[in-house]
């Protein structure tokens, strides 16, 4: 599924060049502040100038305005008509000007206008369009909620894909990536997508010119050659590839791999590289997986550890050894960032290098997913959330390390053997994306997380993907995160208890647990604090790779 998540709450009013004027803002959150218009839509906001007490925000139900290319497809059958429009027109089309209440009232439908409402947001998101959570009367004119001319949502893109009757490559006008990757074969296996589903600003229209942008160029051959001006190949959903799934060989942990559909080594919890890593999307050339060790004692699997010289290490945000490459997390050196509780800024700080856990440096990568999710974040209700300790589960003190997460969760293979409870016993259990050595990163690792995976590379690499599902979920940031450190009582000195019963206070235990908001403007964005470890919260999971 490649459908880019839009959830943007577009402003309703209407201020011209106004954007330094100050009002009401109602945030996604459900708060409200006075600030300017520019920065209510910087925070994805709903503004109305005057005095904040009286604006009144709508309530966040579960459905909302939706706005989506695919409506206009619906009711016109084509686009001829709204792109006569609006490419003559520009930002004077009614498709810009018309209010959300005259659209209610046309008896034509809010479809003519490609919006609806009373839809879900991840319905919403489904179609690739922009998503607002109040009614779509409260939309003074579609623009705010739909983009204006150059960005609108409702613009199709062009798909290059073969004609399967002819042989030809043809190019045809399509809402989503998804579409568009589903119309590959054999012959031409990565259709090109012009869209702004693709990330881009303007997109490429098959047949005629759109805001500065020529028709689009479909040429022949395998889609690989990149003669064109589309902005992002996708394989379709029927597209076979090389899937990794870790056996037990001898005692030895073992790639194997075969050729299948993407949602086919899911189900095997294998690991399907991106389509452009070359040297492992074909079977045969598994020589940079870096397969975690085997063990026979009590600690059951050990991440890989490499000389600096056997590995090769990507940029930052790319997808690498099941998940998405954070960095090069080094004890005691690495930057890490948090916001200080204390004067409310966001403060970078060094990675810690004392208590338990192993120091060194290794290479940490990000699970694409929160723990539980389904891969098609489309079909995603609400958030998925577990509890590091059941609510039937008693309170137990256990060593934890700030730093290393792999020992909170699988111990030393000596005298501790990870936290116990059920979460924990799953996820050492769990094999997915061709490993089995995935972890519940520590509160130093989660905050290395938060320093370099920021929006922008969440939006500019990691969902810039040659896969037909995304890869990982771009509502990442906007969640309270667990860790696998656990809080005691002396640690208000900067001490590390090794203590047995420091963890229980007033019979309840703690965790560490850091908000990764959407925005650096929201007041919590990057706070750590410790919370009661039954509360739930969503679980992240890094694996690494140790660097000698």
């Amino acid at each position: 599924m490649s459908t880019q998540f839009r959830s943007r709450i577009k402003t309703v009013g209407v201020y011209g060049e106004e954007e330094s004027a100050l009002g009401g803002c109602c945030l996604p959150d459900g708060s409200k502040i006075e600030t300017t218009v520019s920065d209510c839509n910087n925070r994805n906001g709903f503004f109305q100038l005057g005095n904040p007490d009286d604006l009144q925000c709508p309530d966040r139900g579960l459905t909302g305005a939706c706005c989506a290319c695919n409506y206009i497809k619906t009711h016109y059958g084509n686009f001829e008509t709204f792109l006569d429009d609006i490419t003559a027109n520009t930002t004077n089309s009614y498709f810009y000007l018309k209010s959300g209440s005259d659209a209610l009232a046309d008896a034509d439908g809010t479809l003519k206008y490609g919006v609806k409402n009373n839809v879900s947001q991840c319905e919403c998101n489904r179609l690739g369009g922009n998503w607002f959570y109040g009614d779509l009367s409260k939309i003074t004119e579609l623009k705010n909620l739909c983009n204006d001319y150059g960005t609108d949502v409702r613009v199709p893109g062009s798909c290059c894909h073969e004609d399967t009757n002819t042989g030809d490559i043809i190019c045809t006008e399509i809402c989503t990536s998804r579409e568009c990757g589903n119309l590959a074969t054999a012959n031409y296996p990565t259709p090109i997508y012009g869209g702004i589903n693709s990330g881009t600003i303007n997109p490429t229209l098959c047949d005629r010119t759109y805001n500065g942008n020529a028709p689009a160029f479909c040429s022949a051959g395998d889609s690989t050659d990149g003669n064109g001006q589309e902005q992002q190949r996708l394989p379709g959903e029927s597209t076979e590839s090389a899937c990794y799934t870790l056996k037990l060989v001898n005692g030895v942990l073992t790639h194997t791999c075969k050729k299948t559909t993407e949602s086919a080594c899911r189900e095997l919890g294998g690991y399907w590289p991106d389509l452009t890593d070359a040297g492992i999307n074909e079977c045969g050339t598994s020589s940079g997986l870096y397969t975690p060790t085997h063990l026979s004692g009590s600690l059951i699997v050990k991440y890989p550890e490499l000389s600096s010289t056997e590995v090769s290490l990507p940029a930052i945000g790319t997808e690498f050894q099941g998940g998405i490459y954070v960095g090069l997390f080094e004890t005691g050196t690495s930057t890490i960032s948090y916001r200080n509780n204390k004067t409310n800024v966001l403060t970078n700080d060094r990675v810690r290098d004392y208590g338990y856990g192993t120091t060194g440096k290794w290479a940490l990568i990000l699970y694409p997913r929160f723990y539980g999710d389904p891969s098609d974040i489309t079909t995603l209700k609400k958030r998925t959330l577990y509890r590091m300790t059941s609510t039937g589960e008693k309170n137990v003190t256990a060593p934890a390390s700030y730093f290393d997460g792999f020992f909170n969760t699988y111990g030393n293979g000596r005298d501790y053997l990870g936290y116990k409870s059920e979460l924990f016993n799953d996820i050492r259990s769990l094999t997915t994306n061709g490993f089995n050595d995935w972890y519940i990163p520590s509160i130093d690792e989660l905050s290395f997380v938060h320093k370099n995976l920021t929006k922008t590379v969440i939006y500019g690499k990691v969902n810039n993907t040659n896969r037909a599902s995304k890869i990982i979920l771009p509502s990442y940031f906007g969640t309270n995160i667990m860790s696998s450190t656990l809080y005691t009582s002396k640690e208000r000195n900067g001490d590390q208890s090794e203590t047995l019963g420091t963890q229980v206070i007033n019979h309840k235990s703690y965790l560490w647990a850091q908000n990764f908001a959407f925005d650096a403007t929201i007041n919590n964005y990057g706070s750590r604090f410790y919370i009661d470890r039954k509360t739930p919260l969503s679980v992240p999971l890094v694996r690494k790779i140790l660097i000698t």
